[in-house]
């Protein structure tokens, strides 16, 4: 009788909500939907594969469970997504703000196609400054575009962040020069927006939100996927060559993959606008994160100085109170354990970017002052026409670069041959291309060098202000079919770095005593005739590696250059320029940047030019990256005596004046030296080059007049932008005696980002939760005095933390997740090792400081640290231990000794 009663509740329940599904397209009671949603929820977390923190650190059978390096996963999950259609998009967000209002904020968005837009946000002092870029990668492998690059240190552990370029002033809209250098370090464990979802916010929202159609639990078109961390920005930034000021930044960081077409507006029928809210206080150590859109809260978190995080369970405000013009002035949230006040101050700043707002807030949170970010995405950047995320006609960017970059997206073809390089106009398979038979640059065929002066050519075809000598390239296609490369990679890979010299001279002799000079001859005749005509000419025969003169390295003088070669001698000055490639210093700077010892090469064979006068020339200074400075320095004769640095040359500089950021307005002459030339470099009528001294009006004059620095100048800025890939170049130039400017050679300035001083010392630094941690060098200092080497401090003070991680729970009795990502017992300062005495001595304290504590304090530091206002900050902290939780501590650590007097008498 009873279960036919209750199976007929049962089938009277489930017969209607179907009712009321047929006739309302929904389930009806909210309470009933909340319960299933919440089931629901619950399994499709269950299902999510874990991605991150697969270590078992408590119980460990390989070097890999302990968590002190990185796993594969996460090497793999940290790597740019390698975009497979139109539809997808990788973003890349870091924010963070002091307690003095100090904040930055960087993304980087990649499309498919290696189109990548950047946006940053800087306040100092009160003063906001921003900038916007949309342009194509240089790298697919790297979060870059330009001079801003998110670079990994270590997943999940350290990233570096780097500018060096033009931000505007938005008070004034005036230009500023700016130099942003910082290192992220995390507070915790990742969190993965499928696996360690909000269930509580996720079922009020689908509750509110949700239908039961026919996706009825299809949770992936709701959430992004991705990850998420809080952590702290430690570096240095500074504006127009002034002081180098150093800024600690609390923040957090977000990675997540999307989808243009699909997201919530999909799922619930309403755009998306998203918001994230971020507030902490630097006195306390306490943060928070609360994420939205207009239709409710889907995830927040509240972080703890203990490094504990917990998930926000309730808010009081919708999301929409957020998408206002004016602010709300007070809210409340909770999370497991309890309640938050959060107070907003009226004066706020609000800076858009694109489709982004960023409001910088004055908080007071439970009381404490407080700092926070509103980032608001406002409309639907996922909505917008596909035509408007590409173009955007406020951007310096190279015009034909933007329009093949958005015919690559629109006729959906894929990249070819990795990055910076779109479809190939020639056949990978031709063994000699001519510069004007190119339509597109490709380094893999043509080299650094190869590939710069295609386009160089092509685009003073179409200008009178500047000439690029006629030639051929010699590709990388002959260079593999007539040298063993196999048997090279063999020879490198058996030899010892002891023996690396040796190994690179006899790859240099095998190359020189084979029959490829034989091979290549009459091929390379045939183009000198086809190309240059009977007439007789002066060539000059340049090295072009694959890795040369490219976006990230320069490999400047690596490899060999040989002017004023005959005809006749071309075939083998091209088999030496190969050999180069393997001379020990090419080898050594490959394997010093991380690439392979043996690589490939292409050879540029050019036209000579008469020159009355050569040099370098950078679009920015090569010492700061001030792209308000450009620097002019030559000689007479050849440039050769200006590169090879045999001669003091004259310099020159330009000062790039703008009112802003996108419009350049003129350029001036600035500071003018004169260089003590003694000598200089000509071309012989034999077709080789001498060194001759200077006449006396040679040396004290200027090798070119202002007006024929200012043409350089504006001939510099042009190439910038239409072959700079947003980034400052370093061209290479010659004044022909008929008065003609030559440019010889284009590539990017690549030695801006090298780390500076600050970020070496502190690269290794643990992240601090508040501005009063308590550390102490005692008993470290004495085991690891001074500075510790970095095979210690990543790898031997790593397993010390997650030893005492792992003893700090044996002795509370609770089971907290072991954290491997950052150091939360032992901190790493300037390279030495200190203890964090609130989380390792004073994490188990009374109401009030007993004996047994102040004896600990005598022991350990030779007197006493305890005091009251330190007692409070622990008590604060970690609470008060009640009396229960001392005998499970006791208990435990009895159980500890009698294991370690067992094991030490067996």
């Amino acid at each position: 009788m009873l279960f036919e009663v209750i199976g007929f509740l049962i089938s009277t329940l489930i017969g209607s909500i179907v009712l009321i599904y047929r006739l309302t397209g929904d389930i009806g009671p909210n309470c009933i939907k909340r319960l299933l949603y919440g089931i629901a929820l619950k399994n499709w977390k269950i299902c999510q594969p874990k991605r991150m923190n697969n270590y078992n650190s408590t119980n460990p059978t390989t070097t890999r469970d302990i968590g002190i390096l990185p796993c594969a996963e996460e090497n793999l999950l940290e790597e740019p997504l390698q975009l497979k259609s139109q539809n997808e998009t990788d973003e890349f967000t870091f924010y963070g703000i002091d307690d003095n209002g100090n904040s930055f904020v960087g993304k980087i968005l990649k499309f498919y196609g290696g189109i990548t837009e950047i946006t940053l946000h800087l306040s100092l002092h009160g003063v906001s400054y921003s900038v916007y870029r949309k342009g194509q990668s240089s790298s697919s492998k790297e979060f870059i575009l330009g001079n801003f690059k998110f670079e990994i240190v270590e997943s999940m552990r350290c990233w570096r962040i780097w500018y060096n370029g033009i931000l505007e002033n938005d008070n004034n809209g005036t230009s500023v020069h700016a130099v942003i250098n910082f290192l992220w370090k995390p507070f915790d464990s990742p969190m993965d927006s499928r696996r360690d979802i909000n269930i509580n916010l996720l079922t009020n929202f689908c509750t509110n939100y949700g239908n039961f159609g026919s996706n009825l639990f299809d949770f992936a078109s709701v959430l992004t996927d991705g990850y998420t961390q809080f952590g702290a920005h430690h570096g240095t930034i500074r504006i127009d060559e002034g002081q180098e000021e150093g800024l600690y930044l609390y923040g957090f960081r977000l990675r997540k993959w999307d989808f243009i077409s699909l997201g919530i507006q999909g799922k619930f029928g309403f755009p998306k606008q998203e918001l994230e809210l971020f507030g902490m206080s630097g006195s306390d150590g306490k943060a928070f994160r609360l994420v939205g859109t207009n239709g409710g809260w889907i995830d927040g978190s509240r972080l703890f100085p203990s490094n504990k995080n917990f998930h926000i369970t309730q808010v009081d405000l919708e999301p929409e109170a957020f998408l206002q013009k004016s602010l709300p002035k007070l809210f409340t949230f909770s999370d497991e354990h309890r309640s938050v006040l959060i107070e907003i101050w009226p004066s706020f700043q609000t800076r858009t970017l694109r489709d982004m707002e960023v409001v910088s807030l004055k908080l007071t949170i439970n009381g404490r002052s407080g700092r926070g970010i509103l980032l608001r995405k406002l409309g639907n950047l996922l909505t917008s026409s596909r035509f408007s995320t590409i173009i955007d006609t406020t951007v310096i960017s190279p015009t034909h670069v933007m329009e093949k970059a958005e015919s690559a997206f629109f006729d959906n073809k894929p990249q070819q041959g990795g990055p910076g390089k779109l479809e190939k106009a020639w056949k990978v398979e031709s063994e000699i291309v001519s510069f004007n038979s190119t339509v597109e640059k490709d380094i893999s065929v043509m080299g650094g060098k190869g590939a710069s002066l295609a386009q160089l050519y092509q685009l003073s075809g179409d200008s009178k202000e500047f000439k690029t000598a006629k030639g051929f390239c010699v590709t990388t296609a002959l260079f593999k079919r007539n040298l063993p490369l196999d048997e090279f990679r063999i020879m490198f890979s058996n030899s010892k770095t002891s023996e690396l010299d040796q190994t690179c001279l006899e790859v240099m002799k095998r190359i020189k005593l084979s029959n490829a000079r034989s091979h290549i001859v009459s091929m390379i005749g045939s183009w000198i005739d086809d190309t240059f005509g009977e007439i007789e000419v002066k060539l000059a025969v340049r090295s072009s590696g694959v890795l040369e003169d490219g976006s990230e390295l320069s490999c400047a003088g690596q490899n060999e250059t040989f002017l004023g070669v005959l005809p006749q001698d071309v075939a083998g000055k091209v088999v030496d320029c190969w050999a180069s490639l393997f001379t020990p210093q090419s080898v050594r700077y490959r394997l010093n940047h991380g690439q392979p010892a043996v690589s490939e090469m292409a050879v540029v064979v050019q036209e000579m030019v008469h020159a009355s006068a050569a040099g370098v020339l950078f679009t920015a200074d090569p010492r700061t990256g001030n792209p308000f400075k450009l620097m002019i320095s030559g000689n007479y004769g050849l440039g050769e005596s200006v590169v090879s640095a045999k001669c003091d040359p004259d310099t020159i500089s330009l000062l790039r004046t703008s009112e802003n950021s996108r419009s350049v307005m003129k350029l001036e002459i600035g500071e003018k030296r004169l260089g003590k030339k003694k000598s200089k470099i000509i071309l012989n009528e034999d077709g080789l080059t001498s060194e001759v001294d200077m006449t006396d009006e040679e040396s004290r004059s200027f090798c070119i007049n202002d007006k024929v620095a200012i043409d350089l100048g504006e001939i510099a800025i042009r190439i910038e932008q239409e072959l700079g890939e947003l980034k400052p170049v370093d061209i290479e130039w010659a004044l022909h005696e008929n008065g003609s400017i030559y440019i010889l050679q284009c590539r990017n300035i690549t030695s801006l980002d090298s780390w500076t001083d600050f970020e070496l010392i502190h690269e290794a630094d643990s992240a601090y939760v508040t501005t009063f941690e308590r550390l102490t060098h005692a008993n470290t200092g004495e085991v690891m005095p001074g500075v510790t080497s970095p095979l210690s401090l990543s790898v031997v003070l790593k397993l010390l933390d997650i030893g005492i991680q792992h003893q700090t729970n044996l002795r509370s009795g609770i089971s907290t997740p072991i954290v491997p990502y950052t150091n939360q017992k032992c901190i790493v300062s300037r390279q030495r090792i200190l203890l964090n005495i609130l989380n390792v001595m004073f994490s188990s304290l009374d109401k009030e400081i007993n004996t047994s504590q102040v004896a600990s304090d005598l022991s350990i530091f030779g007197h006493r640290v305890l005091d009251e206002s330190l007692h409070a900050l622990a008590v604060e902290r970690h609470g008060i231990t009640p009396p229960w939780k001392k005998l499970k501590e006791l208990k435990n650590l009895i159980m500890v000794v009698i294991s370690l007097s067992r094991k030490l008498n067996s």
